[in-house]
């Protein structure tokens, strides 16, 4: 099944393999901006649902920039709403540090996975989607500033500012 068609509205099937194909994927964007394993499962399905409502307007260019926009706004849209600053919880951090042995390497990684996550969630909004969608979506500049309906060069600034932003407070934890 072509990827590059837009899926008809009330094609069940392509719905579901679209699911099928991108679920994680935008579980990941959500859970990224809520820090919370119910609410990034709720927020996830909601972000079909409006995908589903939106196929007619959908061009079938680019899936994944097209999904990760939707559950971006639909998180954003969340937090607005409840008031919430992003926030790390015990249900997001305890599987990390469930690890399989007490070694100083692994300690020494928990660490640096703290300090990382901290400096992460300190940052500008702006600046942390486009670092997550580059950095653990593998989204190419071109496709983050298609996704965000940004200008190439304004992807390519935020990116670089969000990298030493994140260098700075590195260096600060």
């Amino acid at each position: 099944m072509p990827q590059n068609q837009p899926i008809a509205a009330g094609d069940t099937s392509r719905m579901a393999d679209l699911i099928a194909r991108h679920q994680r994927l935008v579980y990941t964007v959500c859970m990224r901006i809520v820090h919370s394993p119910p609410d990034a499962e709720d927020l996830t399905q909601e972000t079909f649902l409006k995908a589903l409502g939106a196929l007619s307007s959908f061009d079938g260019a680019d899936e994944k920039a097209w999904l990760c926009r939707i559950a971006i706004n639909t998180c954003l849209d969340f937090q607005k709403k409840a008031g919430r600053a992003p926030r790390e919880d015990f249900e997001s951090v305890w599987p990390r540090l469930l690890a399989p042995d007490n070694t100083e390497e692994t300690a020494a990684r928990r660490d640096a996975m703290r300090r990382l996550k901290d400096a992460l969630d300190s940052l500008p909004p702006k600046y942390a989607a486009v670092l997550t969608r580059f950095a653990e979506e593998g989204l190419s500049v071109r496709e983050i500033a298609a996704a965000e309906h940004l200008p190439k060069k304004t992807v390519e600034t935020r990116l670089y500012r969000a990298r030493k932003l994140l260098r700075e407070r590195w260096d600060d934890t």
